[in-house]
Protein backbone atom coordinates (compact mmCIF):
# COMPACT_ATOMS: atom_id res chain seq x y z
CA UNK A 1 0.00 0.00 0.00
CA UNK A 2 2.68 2.51 0.99
CA UNK A 3 4.79 1.64 -2.04
CA UNK A 4 1.81 2.16 -4.33
CA UNK A 5 1.09 5.50 -2.68
CA UNK A 6 4.68 6.70 -3.06
CA UNK A 7 4.77 5.64 -6.70
CA UNK A 8 1.47 7.41 -7.33
CA UNK A 9 2.78 10.63 -5.78
CA UNK A 10 5.99 10.39 -7.83
CA UNK A 11 3.99 9.82 -11.03
CA UNK A 12 1.81 12.86 -10.34
CA UNK A 13 4.86 15.03 -9.62
CA UNK A 14 6.43 13.95 -12.91
CA UNK A 15 3.19 14.72 -14.71
CA UNK A 16 2.96 18.15 -13.07
CA UNK A 17 6.47 19.04 -14.17
CA UNK A 18 5.80 17.77 -17.70
CA UNK A 19 2.69 19.95 -17.95
CA UNK A 20 4.61 22.91 -16.59
CA UNK A 21 7.39 22.57 -19.16
CA UNK A 22 4.87 21.92 -21.93
CA UNK A 23 3.16 25.22 -21.13
CA UNK A 24 6.49 27.04 -20.89
CA UNK A 25 7.32 25.88 -24.41
CA UNK A 26 4.31 27.84 -25.68
CA UNK A 27 6.22 31.04 -24.94
CA UNK A 28 7.03 33.17 -27.97
CA UNK A 29 10.12 35.32 -28.36
CA UNK A 30 10.31 38.75 -29.99
CA UNK A 31 12.81 39.28 -32.75
CA UNK A 32 16.22 40.19 -31.35
CA UNK A 33 17.06 43.89 -31.55
CA UNK A 34 20.27 43.05 -33.35
CA UNK A 35 21.41 40.35 -35.75
CA UNK A 36 24.93 39.40 -34.67
CA UNK A 37 27.17 37.40 -36.95
CA UNK A 38 26.72 33.66 -36.50
CA UNK A 39 29.36 31.07 -37.30
CA UNK A 40 27.74 27.70 -37.99
CA UNK A 41 30.21 24.91 -37.24
CA UNK A 42 29.59 21.36 -38.49
CA UNK A 43 31.87 18.46 -37.54
CA UNK A 44 31.27 15.66 -40.05
CA UNK A 45 32.68 12.13 -40.00
CA UNK A 46 31.31 9.51 -42.39
CA UNK A 47 28.20 11.54 -43.15
CA UNK A 48 27.93 11.20 -46.94
CA UNK A 49 24.26 10.17 -46.70
CA UNK A 50 23.17 13.07 -44.46
CA UNK A 51 25.39 16.12 -44.90
CA UNK A 52 23.78 17.25 -48.16
CA UNK A 53 20.34 17.61 -46.56
CA UNK A 54 21.77 19.83 -43.81
CA UNK A 55 23.61 21.99 -46.34
CA UNK A 56 20.46 22.43 -48.40
CA UNK A 57 18.54 23.50 -45.30
CA UNK A 58 21.27 25.98 -44.37
CA UNK A 59 21.14 27.48 -47.85
CA UNK A 60 17.47 28.30 -47.23
CA UNK A 61 18.02 30.15 -43.95
CA UNK A 62 16.39 33.58 -43.69
CA UNK A 63 18.98 34.88 -41.22
CA UNK A 64 21.09 37.50 -43.04
CA UNK A 65 24.39 37.35 -41.16
CA UNK A 66 25.95 33.90 -40.99
CA UNK A 67 28.71 31.75 -42.41
CA UNK A 68 29.16 27.98 -42.36
CA UNK A 69 32.34 26.05 -41.59
CA UNK A 70 32.38 22.29 -42.22
CA UNK A 71 35.17 19.96 -41.16
CA UNK A 72 35.38 16.54 -42.77
CA UNK A 73 36.96 14.75 -39.84
CA UNK A 74 39.02 12.04 -41.53
CA UNK A 75 36.01 10.35 -43.07
CA UNK A 76 36.34 6.96 -44.72
CA UNK A 77 33.49 7.70 -47.15
CA UNK A 78 32.67 10.48 -49.66
CA UNK A 79 31.70 13.10 -47.08
CA UNK A 80 34.20 15.66 -48.38
CA UNK A 81 33.25 15.23 -52.06
CA UNK A 82 29.51 15.31 -51.31
CA UNK A 83 29.99 18.45 -49.20
CA UNK A 84 32.01 20.25 -51.88
CA UNK A 85 29.43 19.37 -54.50
CA UNK A 86 26.53 20.52 -52.31
CA UNK A 87 27.95 23.94 -51.44
CA UNK A 88 28.99 24.71 -55.04
CA UNK A 89 30.36 28.26 -55.06
CA UNK A 90 28.25 29.60 -52.19
CA UNK A 91 30.53 32.16 -50.47
CA UNK A 92 28.91 31.55 -47.09
CA UNK A 93 30.24 27.99 -46.95
CA UNK A 94 33.77 26.85 -46.18
CA UNK A 95 34.81 23.21 -46.10
CA UNK A 96 38.02 21.73 -44.68
CA UNK A 97 39.43 18.25 -44.44
CA UNK A 98 41.30 16.84 -41.46
CA UNK A 99 43.40 13.69 -41.73
CA UNK A 100 45.40 14.04 -38.52
CA UNK A 101 44.91 11.35 -35.85
CA UNK A 102 43.16 12.25 -32.62
CA UNK A 103 45.85 13.07 -30.03
CA UNK A 104 45.92 11.41 -26.63
CA UNK A 105 43.52 12.94 -24.12
CA UNK A 106 40.96 13.98 -26.72
CA UNK A 107 37.86 12.44 -28.23
CA UNK A 108 37.13 13.03 -31.88
CA UNK A 109 34.07 15.28 -31.77
CA UNK A 110 35.31 17.79 -29.16
CA UNK A 111 38.55 18.11 -31.12
CA UNK A 112 36.71 18.69 -34.40
CA UNK A 113 34.53 21.34 -32.74
CA UNK A 114 37.57 23.10 -31.28
CA UNK A 115 39.34 23.08 -34.65
CA UNK A 116 36.29 24.57 -36.32
CA UNK A 117 36.06 27.35 -33.76
CA UNK A 118 39.64 28.37 -34.53
CA UNK A 119 38.56 29.01 -38.13
CA UNK A 120 35.60 31.30 -37.44
CA UNK A 121 34.97 34.81 -36.15
CA UNK A 122 31.21 34.99 -35.47
CA UNK A 123 29.83 36.81 -32.44
CA UNK A 124 27.68 33.73 -31.87
CA UNK A 125 28.83 30.18 -32.49
CA UNK A 126 26.32 27.53 -33.53
CA UNK A 127 27.35 23.87 -33.51
CA UNK A 128 25.16 21.58 -35.62
CA UNK A 129 25.44 17.83 -36.11
CA UNK A 130 25.52 16.62 -39.69
CA UNK A 131 22.34 14.57 -39.30
CA UNK A 132 20.18 17.63 -38.51
CA UNK A 133 17.80 19.32 -40.94
CA UNK A 134 16.75 22.92 -40.29
CA UNK A 135 13.63 24.87 -41.04
CA UNK A 136 14.31 28.16 -42.90
CA UNK A 137 13.82 30.17 -39.69
CA UNK A 138 16.02 27.95 -37.48
CA UNK A 139 18.98 30.31 -37.09
CA UNK A 140 16.85 33.41 -36.61
CA UNK A 141 14.64 31.72 -34.00
CA UNK A 142 17.68 30.27 -32.20
CA UNK A 143 19.14 33.76 -31.91
CA UNK A 144 15.78 35.14 -30.74
CA UNK A 145 15.51 32.42 -28.09
CA UNK A 146 19.09 32.95 -26.89
CA UNK A 147 18.49 36.64 -26.30
CA UNK A 148 14.87 36.24 -25.23
CA UNK A 149 15.84 33.79 -22.49
CA UNK A 150 18.90 35.92 -21.63
CA UNK A 151 21.32 32.99 -21.58
CA UNK A 152 24.87 32.37 -22.76
CA UNK A 153 24.29 28.95 -24.29
CA UNK A 154 21.12 27.36 -25.61
CA UNK A 155 20.32 23.93 -27.00
CA UNK A 156 17.06 24.03 -29.00
CA UNK A 157 16.19 20.33 -28.98
CA UNK A 158 15.19 19.03 -32.44
CA UNK A 159 12.44 16.58 -33.24
CA UNK A 160 13.97 13.09 -33.50
CA UNK A 161 13.06 10.98 -36.51
CA UNK A 162 12.33 7.36 -35.64
CA UNK A 163 12.75 4.81 -38.41
CA UNK A 164 12.66 1.53 -36.44
CA UNK A 165 10.49 0.05 -33.71
CA UNK A 166 13.37 0.21 -31.24
CA UNK A 167 13.94 3.89 -31.95
CA UNK A 168 10.24 4.58 -31.36
CA UNK A 169 10.59 2.91 -27.97
CA UNK A 170 13.88 4.54 -26.93
CA UNK A 171 14.16 7.95 -28.56
CA UNK A 172 11.39 9.75 -26.63
CA UNK A 173 13.10 8.86 -23.36
CA UNK A 174 15.58 11.74 -23.35
CA UNK A 175 13.00 14.44 -23.96
CA UNK A 176 10.68 12.88 -21.42
CA UNK A 177 13.43 12.61 -18.82
CA UNK A 178 14.15 16.32 -18.71
CA UNK A 179 10.59 17.46 -19.35
CA UNK A 180 9.35 15.32 -16.46
CA UNK A 181 12.19 15.79 -13.99
CA UNK A 182 13.63 19.27 -14.61
CA UNK A 183 11.98 22.69 -14.25
CA UNK A 184 13.62 23.83 -17.48
CA UNK A 185 13.22 27.55 -16.87
CA UNK A 186 15.01 27.20 -13.53
CA UNK A 187 17.64 24.96 -15.08
CA UNK A 188 18.40 27.74 -17.55
CA UNK A 189 18.97 30.35 -14.86
CA UNK A 190 20.32 28.29 -11.98
CA UNK A 191 24.05 28.42 -11.28
CA UNK A 192 23.98 24.86 -9.92
CA UNK A 193 26.13 22.66 -12.14
CA UNK A 194 24.01 19.67 -11.14
CA UNK A 195 20.88 21.24 -12.67
CA UNK A 196 21.96 20.81 -16.27
CA UNK A 197 20.43 19.69 -19.55
CA UNK A 198 22.27 19.96 -22.84
CA UNK A 199 22.24 18.67 -26.39
CA UNK A 200 24.90 19.07 -29.04
CA UNK A 201 22.74 18.43 -32.10
CA UNK A 202 21.96 22.14 -32.19
CA UNK A 203 23.83 24.34 -29.72
CA UNK A 204 24.31 28.10 -29.90
CA UNK A 205 26.69 29.97 -27.59
CA UNK A 206 28.20 33.44 -27.38
CA UNK A 207 31.81 33.70 -28.51
CA UNK A 208 32.66 35.50 -25.28
CA UNK A 209 31.41 32.65 -23.09
CA UNK A 210 32.86 29.93 -25.30
CA UNK A 211 36.27 31.58 -25.11
CA UNK A 212 35.99 32.13 -21.36
CA UNK A 213 35.42 28.45 -20.60
CA UNK A 214 38.19 27.35 -22.94
CA UNK A 215 35.88 25.99 -25.62
CA UNK A 216 35.77 22.28 -26.25
CA UNK A 217 39.25 21.91 -24.80
CA UNK A 218 37.51 22.10 -21.42
CA UNK A 219 35.54 18.95 -22.29
CA UNK A 220 38.09 17.33 -24.57
CA UNK A 221 37.77 13.81 -23.15
CA UNK A 222 34.04 13.86 -22.35
CA UNK A 223 31.81 11.42 -24.19
CA UNK A 224 28.85 13.64 -23.20
CA UNK A 225 30.62 16.80 -24.26
CA UNK A 226 27.39 18.74 -24.87
CA UNK A 227 26.11 18.39 -21.31
CA UNK A 228 29.56 19.03 -19.90
CA UNK A 229 29.94 22.17 -22.03
CA UNK A 230 26.73 23.60 -20.53
CA UNK A 231 28.01 22.61 -17.08
CA UNK A 232 31.26 24.52 -17.75
CA UNK A 233 29.20 27.59 -18.67
CA UNK A 234 27.38 27.40 -15.33
CA UNK A 235 30.65 26.97 -13.45
CA UNK A 236 31.88 30.15 -15.14
CA UNK A 237 28.83 32.04 -13.85
CA UNK A 238 26.85 31.82 -17.08
CA UNK A 239 23.39 30.48 -17.81
CA UNK A 240 21.89 28.10 -20.33
CA UNK A 241 20.44 24.72 -21.11
CA UNK A 242 17.80 23.03 -23.26
CA UNK A 243 14.70 24.55 -24.82
CA UNK A 244 12.13 23.45 -27.36
CA UNK A 245 13.44 23.31 -30.91
CA UNK A 246 10.89 20.86 -32.30
CA UNK A 247 9.49 23.39 -34.77
CA UNK A 248 12.84 24.52 -36.18
CA UNK A 249 14.95 21.37 -36.49
CA UNK A 250 14.73 17.64 -37.08
CA UNK A 251 17.43 15.04 -36.46
CA UNK A 252 17.91 11.59 -37.98
CA UNK A 253 20.25 10.16 -35.39
CA UNK A 254 19.92 6.44 -36.06
CA UNK A 255 18.72 4.74 -39.21
CA UNK A 256 19.09 1.19 -37.89
CA UNK A 257 18.76 -0.63 -34.57
CA UNK A 258 22.48 -1.35 -34.61
CA UNK A 259 23.31 2.35 -34.91
CA UNK A 260 20.97 3.14 -32.03
CA UNK A 261 22.47 0.49 -29.76
CA UNK A 262 26.01 1.64 -30.56
CA UNK A 263 25.04 5.27 -30.07
CA UNK A 264 23.53 4.77 -26.64
CA UNK A 265 26.16 2.27 -25.57
CA UNK A 266 28.98 4.76 -26.15
CA UNK A 267 27.63 7.16 -23.54
CA UNK A 268 25.10 5.57 -21.19
CA UNK A 269 27.85 4.23 -18.92
CA UNK A 270 28.67 7.88 -18.16
CA UNK A 271 25.18 9.41 -18.32
CA UNK A 272 24.38 8.63 -14.68
CA UNK A 273 27.86 9.26 -13.29
CA UNK A 274 29.01 5.63 -13.17
CA UNK A 275 28.03 2.17 -14.33
CA UNK A 276 26.61 1.01 -10.95
CA UNK A 277 24.63 4.24 -10.58
CA UNK A 278 23.26 3.83 -14.10
CA UNK A 279 22.10 0.31 -13.31
CA UNK A 280 20.42 1.49 -10.12
CA UNK A 281 18.64 4.39 -11.86
CA UNK A 282 17.48 2.24 -14.77
CA UNK A 283 16.21 -0.47 -12.41
CA UNK A 284 14.37 2.02 -10.19
CA UNK A 285 12.72 3.64 -13.21
CA UNK A 286 11.65 0.26 -14.53
CA UNK A 287 10.10 -0.69 -11.17
CA UNK A 288 8.51 2.75 -10.80
CA UNK A 289 6.60 2.39 -14.05
CA UNK A 290 6.11 -1.36 -14.16
CA UNK A 291 4.81 -1.79 -10.60
CA UNK A 292 1.54 0.13 -11.18
CA UNK A 293 0.79 -1.91 -14.30
CA UNK A 294 1.14 -5.13 -12.31
CA UNK A 295 -0.80 -3.62 -9.38
CA UNK A 296 -3.84 -3.03 -11.58
CA UNK A 297 -4.57 -6.71 -10.99
CA UNK A 298 -4.23 -6.48 -7.21
CA UNK A 299 -7.17 -7.85 -5.18
CA UNK A 300 -7.06 -4.70 -3.02
CA UNK A 301 -9.27 -1.90 -4.35
CA UNK A 302 -7.21 0.95 -2.88
CA UNK A 303 -4.06 -0.38 -4.53
CA UNK A 304 -5.93 -0.71 -7.83
CA UNK A 305 -7.02 2.94 -7.60
CA UNK A 306 -3.51 4.15 -6.84
CA UNK A 307 -2.13 2.00 -9.65
CA UNK A 308 -4.70 3.37 -12.10
CA UNK A 309 -3.82 6.95 -11.15
CA UNK A 310 -0.12 6.16 -11.63
CA UNK A 311 -0.68 4.59 -15.04
CA UNK A 312 -2.88 7.45 -16.25
CA UNK A 313 -0.34 10.03 -15.02
CA UNK A 314 2.48 8.18 -16.77
CA UNK A 315 0.57 7.95 -20.05
CA UNK A 316 -0.48 11.62 -19.93
CA UNK A 317 3.10 12.68 -19.25
CA UNK A 318 4.33 10.70 -22.24
CA UNK A 319 1.45 11.90 -24.43
CA UNK A 320 2.50 15.52 -23.90
CA UNK A 321 6.09 14.70 -24.84
CA UNK A 322 5.04 12.68 -27.88
CA UNK A 323 2.72 15.47 -29.01
CA UNK A 324 5.34 18.19 -28.57
CA UNK A 325 8.14 16.29 -30.29
CA UNK A 326 5.98 14.63 -32.92
CA UNK A 327 6.28 11.00 -31.96
CA UNK A 328 3.38 8.61 -32.67
CA UNK A 329 0.90 9.19 -29.85
CA UNK A 330 0.00 5.51 -29.61
CA UNK A 331 3.56 4.73 -28.51
CA UNK A 332 2.99 6.52 -25.21
CA UNK A 333 0.85 3.60 -24.04
CA UNK A 334 3.84 1.27 -24.22
CA UNK A 335 6.03 3.41 -21.97
CA UNK A 336 7.17 0.50 -19.68
CA UNK A 337 9.03 -0.96 -22.67
CA UNK A 338 11.16 2.18 -22.74
CA UNK A 339 12.58 1.39 -19.33
CA UNK A 340 13.15 -2.26 -20.18
CA UNK A 341 15.15 -1.10 -23.19
CA UNK A 342 16.99 1.47 -21.05
CA UNK A 343 18.12 -1.17 -18.56
CA UNK A 344 19.35 -3.41 -21.36
CA UNK A 345 21.22 -0.52 -23.00
CA UNK A 346 22.84 0.50 -19.71
CA UNK A 347 24.01 -3.10 -19.18
CA UNK A 348 25.33 -3.23 -22.76
CA UNK A 349 27.15 0.08 -22.32
CA UNK A 350 28.69 -1.02 -19.02
CA UNK A 351 29.90 -4.33 -20.44
CA UNK A 352 31.48 -2.64 -23.47
CA UNK A 353 33.14 -0.09 -21.24
CA UNK A 354 34.66 -2.77 -19.02
CA UNK A 355 35.84 -4.74 -22.05
CA UNK A 356 37.27 -1.65 -23.75
CA UNK A 357 35.17 -2.20 -26.87
CA UNK A 358 33.33 1.13 -26.99
CA UNK A 359 33.50 2.69 -30.46
CA UNK A 360 31.81 5.49 -32.38
CA UNK A 361 32.25 6.39 -36.03
CA UNK A 362 34.89 3.61 -36.24
CA UNK A 363 37.01 5.24 -33.50
CA UNK A 364 37.70 3.61 -30.16
CA UNK A 365 36.43 5.53 -27.14
CA UNK A 366 38.80 5.62 -24.20
CA UNK A 367 38.12 7.86 -21.23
Amino acid sequence: MWLSLLICIASLVLLFNTVRNFLLFRRTFPQANKQPSVSVLIPARNEEDKIEILIESLQRQNYPNFNVFILDDDSADRTFAVTRNAIQDNPRFHVYKNTDPVPSGWLGKPLACQRLFELCDGELVCFIDADVRLEPNALSKSVDMLYGLNVDVLCPYPTQKTSTLLSRIVQPLLQWSWMASLPLDLALTSSRSSLVAGNGQLLIITREMYTEIGGHSSVQAEVLEDIELVRQVKRAGGHGGVWDGSDIAECSMYETNRELINGYAKSLWKAFGSIPRGLVVATVLLLLFLHPVVSLFSPTTSIQILAALSVVAAILSRLLVHHKFRYPLIDSVFYPLTFVALLILVITSGLRKRRGTLTWKTRNIHE
